[in-house]
């Protein structure tokens, strides 16, 4: 049995009568601009706080997700909610439900020029290990509240000579448990790109942007930054069989607290699609950015990370998808690796719902060996897919 917020249930009884529910009334509420959708796992993890003590337990989650979309005169408008409801076995304590809420608004001015704006709302866990925090003694998730707004005004379109988007975006967040309050920011972000067509599969990038980030409860020294960033690259389709995205250029991030030593050098992001024949896509890439410090008075640091995926359809119906990425951190005092590797098959059992097996392997190796630790975890899921 398991428990979450002090109401037990029968996990496979209840969920799957839940999956069907929604699954009938999204079927009669598509042909009216509103499509729902849900997915059922159940999963076995052997390290569900993924570090060195190695707490084992298996969990079931109901993601349900609904969408809505309609038009106002030319102008587009679309609303979308994603949940997940996460419960244990053995740790009812680790139990959450997670609430990603977004609506955006796209005004047509005309065939050249357009505004996108983007409101969202998240109430969401903290994955674990994905900080440079400290989680051994976690007793339930870390708990992040996040509202956002994102707006930008494009000129031209992807098929012009040249195209011009200006974009300011703004973050609160807020740390709700586990004495992260020290995290609380608000984030303003500025953008500037230009795109210049080379030829028909070719457009050159320039890329300015200025990100800044106020910390609203430091105790001591100020994690509040300017981040600046210039870049420059290509996006490209030279084939009908591959496209993708680089940008390269260089970023720095100043302090308010004389304490941090500025943060300087390369940053990019690297993109690629390719389908080598007709049922197999592979997607790989890799970026270097900097990530903020989840540790108090301790300053951001880089991470580079690589990635690549694929996938292949056996019929119509079967498909193979596998994937495999490195994350590299440096940290002060010392440098994380990280690996993950998995491996599922996906079957259409009916034309609105997929079954899949999914086994994927974590495993992380520090200088600090207090920080090693792997993970292993089997899911099976159900998943309506309602267009």
């Amino acid at each position: 049995m398991f428990n979450i917020n002090k109401v037990t249930f029968s996990p496979i009884t209840t969920s799957f009568l839940l999956f069907s529910c929604i699954s009938c009334f999204a079927n009669s509420a598509e042909s009216h601009g509103l499509v729902l959708n849900s997915k059922v796992t159940i999963a076995q993890d052997d390290n569900i706080l993924k570090n060195s003590n190695q707490i084992e337990d298996q969990y079931i989650s109901l993601e349900p997700i609904a969408s809505f979309n309609s038009f106002i005169g030319k102008h587009d408008i679309a609303i979308e909610y994603q949940g997940k409801i996460n419960a244990y076995s053995d740790y009812s304590n680790f139990n959450y439900f997670d609430h990603n809420l977004s609506s955006s608004l796209n005004l047509n001015h005309s065939s050249r020029a357009k505004t996108e704006i983007v409101l969202n709302y998240q109430n969401i866990i903290e994955e674990p290990n994905t900080t440079n925090g400290i989680n051994f003694n976690l007793t339930e998730f870390t708990q992040i509240v996040q509202k956002g707004l994102d707006a930008s005004f494009i000129y031209g379109t992807d098929d012009s000579m040249g195209q011009i988007k200006v974009g300011y975006g703004f973050a609160d967040k807020n740390f709700n448990n586990n004495e992260q309050s020290f995290r609380d920011l608000s984030q303003h972000l500025f953008n500037l790109s230009f795109y210049y067509r080379l030829s028909p599969e070719l457009r050159l990038l320039l890329l300015g942007s200025i990100n800044d980030l106020n910390y609203k409860n430091n105790l001591s020294r100020s994690q509040s930054s300017q981040e600046y960033s210039l870049l420059t690259g290509i996006t490209w389709q030279t084939t009908a069989n591959t496209s993708g995205t680089l940008r390269v250029g260089y970023q720095t991030k100043k302090f308010d607290s004389d304490l941090f030593k500025e943060i300087n050098g390369l940053t990019y992001e690297l993109d690629l699609i390719w389908t080598p024949q007709t049922f197999t896509t592979i997607n790989l890439g890799s970026s270097r950015a900097i990530t903020e410090s989840a540790l108090i008075n301790e300053s951001a640091y880089e991470t580079t990370s690589y990635y690549i995926n694929a996938s292949h359809d056996f019929s119509k119906r079967t498909s193979f998808i596998s994937g495999y990425t490195l994350d590299k951190s440096d940290i002060q005092g010392r440098t994380d690796e990280i690996k993950t590797f998995e491996i599922g098959l996906t079957h259409n059992i009916r034309k609105w719902l997929d079954i899949s097996l999914l086994y994927n392997y974590e495993e992380k190796k520090s200088i600090n060996s207090l920080f090693n630790y792997n993970a292993n975890i089997i899911q099976l899921s159900f998943e309506t897919i309602f267009e």
